[in-house]
């Protein structure tokens, strides 16, 4: 008799027979420590923290004093969120649905909109419930069009549409431009079209097909230069008709984002210092090359389960995917009844990590002991690696996964939860019934979940899923086969 491990980090893409592997909702937490290894986790939840109303967000922001205050952009309308919940609107700028980035001075948040700049006085001394007030950037020496903005060492640095040059503020007064208070990023011609912080006060000039890490070298005018070696032979794929903040996502060290390289093509990538790393497995790299507009995405970073996530929603066809900083495995986020995740924008916000709706105005908040987002369901789908003998015919004796689940969140059912088991003989193309199995009532912490006589075949697949609402953490699953 052998025993098998099922688990495994494939993404299903290519083909069901090359893998049919999926990790829907949950991810592995890895830990020498563990008897196994590793534990099959399903995601967190959250809960409902505000609500802006109908439309969606065009832009969330938290200040660099995380404690300090969050904004968002709705429509037109600027809000200041209450740390408790609830908003206050702060004023309102000219355009209801270009792209939006901020960045703060902590004195000062200035916000971009493609086609204007405004400054928010930031009172720090201000109580929770009053608002600032917004103005319009009116020196003529400001640029039109402003795409992007990043605050370093003393200065507002922007970028504008069409152009290979950054702009710079007066010293602590985002207010204030002066002409001369720019430079170009010349290694190449493409334009940027993304500004970004990165590491130690450095910052990236992101084109498209190249990349410039750029440094305040203490001059006497415009203090920036180009650093030694800093320029990559990499671009981000940001389209201007979503927010930079939108799809270049800063995960701890790392900053990663979907972009172009001449000699790899379009992947998703991690830039740390001057290393750029291509993180892209097989799998997703196929997701990517079936879609027609691929550019077209926002994404957001957060951690959970300890673990930093990456996580992308395709504009295309609504679907999500997450990338586990910690191992690496790429897997899928899902809402029930949605293509993809509820989730769209975030940040980290009043020792919070928050993040807006894709349908509407709402704005939740993390909440490690939920398994629904506020009353969206995210379901726990697992497909374990295919299982064969060579070419030779076996027999299924038994499937068990060592389970955890009874710690009390399953509070709108009265009788024991279940779980359901498919599979599949002929490679992943179609699967059997559902076949239910009782995960243990309240209070029984560790369970074996075992099926049993599954029948012989050359080659074998095993989907569980789990929609009550227990404690998705899976132990082991393993397949005793003869």
């Amino acid at each position: 008799m052998q025993e098998i491990d099922l688990f495994g980090k494939d993404l299903k893409a290519i083909s069901p027979i090359v893998s049919s592997m999926a990790h829907i909702n949950c991810h592995y937490i890895v830990d020498p420590a563990l008897e196994r290894g590793k534990v099959l986790m399903g995601f967190h939840g959250s809960e409902k923290f505000t609500y802006l109303g109908a439309e969606k967000i065009r832009a969330i922001y938290s200040t660099q004093n995380r404690t300090g205050g969050v904004y968002a952009v709705v429509g037109n309308q600027v809000f200041k969120i209450i740390r408790g919940g609830g908003s206050l609107l702060i004023g309102t700028i000219e355009t209801t649905d270009t792209p939006i980035q901020m960045a703060d001075s902590g004195i000062e948040l200035m916000i971009v909109d493609g086609v204007a700049g405004y400054i928010i006085k930031l009172d720090v001394e201000a109580k929770a419930n009053e608002a600032e007030t917004l103005t319009k950037i009116t020196d003529e020496d400001f640029p039109p069009n402003p795409i992007g903005v990043i605050y370093n060492t003393g200065r507002f640095l922007a970028i504008f549409l069409a152009s290979g040059r950054f702009y710079g503020s007066n010293i602590f007064d985002g207010l204030s431009w002066e002409g001369l208070n720019f430079a170009t990023a010349e290694t190449y011609a493409d334009n940027i079209v993304a500004i970004t912080n990165g590491n130690f006060g450095t910052f990236y000039l992101m084109g498209n097909q190249t990349i410039e890490i750029w440094y305040n070298d203490g001059g006497p005018q415009f203090p920036y230069s180009l650093m030694s070696g800093g320029v990559l032979n990499y671009g981000t794929s940001a389209s201007l008709d979503t927010n930079p903040d939108s799809h270049i996502v800063r995960l701890g060290e790392e900053i990663i984002f979907l972009g172009n390289s001449h000699a790899e093509g379009k992947n998703f990538y991690s830039i740390r210092g001057q290393a750029v790393t291509n993180i892209t497995n097989a799998e997703m790299s196929e997701v990517i090359r079936k879609l027609d507009l691929p550019d077209f995405h926002v994404a957001v970073g957060y951690n959970v389960n300890s673990s930093p996530i990456y996580q992308v929603t395709f504009h295309e066809n609504g679907k999500s995917y997450f990338y586990d900083g910690k191992t690496g495995l790429w897997g899928e986020r899902k809402t029930r009844g949605m293509p993809g995740h509820i989730y769209e924008l975030g940040v980290y916000g009043y020792e919070d990590q928050l993040f807006t709706s894709s349908v509407d105005g709402t704005i939740y908040r993390l909440n490690p002991d939920g398994l629904k987002d506020d009353i969206y369901f995210q379901d726990f789908e697992f497909i374990g690696r295919h299982t064969s003998v060579g070419e030779e015919r076996f027999t299924v004796d038994a499937i068990q996964f060592k389970m955890e689940v009874g710690l009390g969140k399953n509070d709108d059912y009265n009788q024991a939860p279940v779980a359901t088991l498919s599979y599949s003989k002929d490679g992943g193309f179609t699967w059997t019934p559902e076949i239910f199995g009782k995960m243990g009532k309240l209070g029984q912490y560790l369970i074996r979940l075992i099926w049993r006589r599954l029948g012989t075949a050359r080659d074998i697949v095993f989907r569980l899923k789990i929609t009550d609402l227990v404690e998705r953490r899976i132990i082991s699953a393993f397949i005793n086969l003869r």
